[in-house]
């Protein structure tokens, strides 16, 4: 990554106060996920905000269509946290000795506000910033210049509104592009929502084979696994219950046909899972038992099938920000 600091007026930091902080996004290894790291390069000790919002980036803007000129040059796209802090109140804080680093992780998902621009592509730049954008957004009063800095000074006397770097992106995870052909799966897309009740989950039942089949496709008969930001494994089997086997709850799935049905993980998991903020990944797993033989019925479609996970995000959540997975070498982080 090439780092580089970007100060207000164009005062470095070391030239000033001799520090030096600089910043360093680079992939986890997770897909989605990044690490934000914050170094204190100088020879004293050093106070920052530790909030992965304050991250964002520009996107460079989509090539115009073969054949065709743009009529103007396009602007790059922005990708950024809407509840970004827009000033130093209620901040998380860190204090970095000389030579020490915090680390946070960030999802993509959470900073693009769960829609991850096409121009975000493998081996594409993109300009990272942490920290404040040089203008507030029109009709807002704009905070004083001393608490829109991240690098913090008491006397205020030197105010530094962003860190600036370039990170080239990693190979993205490939998405699968439907069921596996010739067979019956389940498939989730989940939604984006400001707190846990508001979430979405999208199950579809889809049959590859040629023959028609029939199943009790109830809400009822999910349970739902979900992997909290900070790595915690929730199971969510509030509702599981297997339902009677009546002949109205039948439905049938004719050959390349899908069902779907809307699940609301907050019904199914305890009332605490979803109070982070951050991307949450949901396994759905979908279980029939009642064959309908005392019905008289066959092909009715029995056993367990698991979707691959789908994220969902939270917004805001019980509006107390929590750290995701953070690292520092010595020290606490402090959070408002």
């Amino acid at each position: 990554m090439t780092l580089a600091l970007l100060g207000a007026l164009g005062v470095h930091p070391a030239e000033a106060r001799g520090d030096a902080v600089a910043l360093s996004v680079a992939p986890s290894g997770e897909p989605w996920r990044w690490d934000l790291t914050l170094t204190n390069e100088g020879a004293s000790p050093v106070e920052l905000l530790a909030d992965r919002r304050l991250l964002w980036f520009d996107v460079p803007a989509p090539a115009p269509l073969a054949g065709r000129r743009a009529r103007r040059p396009r602007r790059p796209l922005v990708c950024a946290h809407e509840a970004r802090p827009s000033s130093q109140d209620g901040v998380a804080r860190v204090v970095l000795a000389p030579g020490e680093r915090f680390r946070e992780r960030v999802d993509l998902r959470d900073l693009c506000r769960f829609r991850v621009p096409p121009a975000v592509l493998p081996a594409s730049t993109v300009t990272v910033h942490y920290g404040f954008p040089a203008l507030p957004r029109p009709g807002r009063p704009r905070p004083p210049s001393a608490l829109r800095s991240v690098v913090l000074d008491p006397s205020g006397a030197q105010v530094f509104p962003e860190l600036v770097t370039t990170a080239t992106v990693p190979a993205l995870p490939a998405e699968a592009l439907g069921p596996t052909p010739h067979a019956v799966a389940l498939r989730a897309r989940g939604s984006s929502a400001a707190r846990g009740e508001g979430l979405r989950l999208v199950v579809r039942l889809h049959n590859g084979t040629a023959l028609p089949f029939q199943t009790f496709w109830r809400t009822t008969h999910f349970h739902l696994l979900v992997t909290a930001p900070d790595g915690r494994a929730i199971p969510c089997e509030v509702l599981y219950r297997q339902s009677p086997a009546l002949r109205e709850l039948l439905v049938r799935v004719g050959p390349g046909r899908t069902r779907s049905l809307v699940l609301t993980p907050w019904s199914y998991c305890p009332r605490e899972a979803f109070d982070q903020a951050g991307v949450y990944l949901v396994t759905a797993r979908f279980e029939n038992r009642a064959s309908g033989e005392e019905l008289g019925l066959r092909g009715v479609f029995t056993g367990t099938l698991e979707a691959p996970s789908a994220a969902l995000r939270v917004v805001r959540g019980d509006g107390r920000f929590r750290p995701a997975l953070p690292r520092l070498d010595g020290g606490d982080v402090r959070t408002p």
